[in-house]
């Protein structure tokens, strides 16, 4: 199954997948604020909402199990195995977040939070490493690209936060290809290094 969310509605179209086409199915309507992001998980589906939430949905009968309250705006969320992460995109009064939520999957509780770059987009894991891409913008809306680690095994310790200054203009997007990290640039993608958070030219 495809689920596509619709931004700005309460509705999540789903699509059934087939080796020659994509065919709309049926269509959920819950009670969403600004839907964002779908983690699915063991079919439960976590979806992060601008109304300073996150639904989770049981996708076999298509109820909403409970919501997570958050104190900003999330974007992104990942799982590890057991543990969620969200990053939160903006703090409640619309002024550049720069947290990354971690949540017990099981009884839906927040247990901890990091700090990154302001304005976390994605997110992907490597090696139990959490990296998060960012993008900022200045008075004259000049943007500032960042890269952000966390060591999940010890976040507190071992974490950095890098400003890029390649003259590159970076896009959100990250993905991991080999145990390789690249983010999305306007001309295409370009590699990033895993130690450093530097571009490899």
């Amino acid at each position: 199954l495809l689920y596509v969310i619709m931004n700005g509605s309460n509705l999540i179209h789903v699509y059934t997948i087939n080796e020659n086409e994509i065919i709309f199915d049926h269509t959920i309507d819950l009670d969403f604020f600004g839907p964002r992001n779908m983690l699915i998980s063991n079919n439960i589906g976590y979806v992060t909402e601008w109304g300073s939430r996150i639904t989770i949905i049981d996708l076999d009968t298509e109820s909403i199990i409970s919501t997570i309250a958050l104190n900003g705006l999330p974007e992104k969320i990942i799982k590890d195995g057991f543990y969620i992460y969200v990053g939160l995109y903006l703090n409640n009064d619309f002024s550049a977040g720069n947290k990354v939520l971690k949540i017990d999957s099981e009884n839906h509780t927040i247990v901890d939070q990091f700090t990154v770059a302001p304005s976390p987009e994605d997110m992907v894991i490597i090696d139990n490493i959490l990296y998060v891409s960012s993008t900022t913008y200045d008075q004259n809306y000049t943007p500032k690209y960042f890269m952000s680690s966390l060591d999940l095994n010890n976040p507190q310790e071992y974490n950095q936060i890098y400003e890029d200054n390649s003259g590159l203009a970076f896009g959100s997007d990250l993905v991991v290809a080999n145990g390789h990290l690249y983010r999305s640039i306007s001309t295409g993608i370009t590699e990033i290094d895993l130690q450093s958070l530097t571009v490899i030219e």
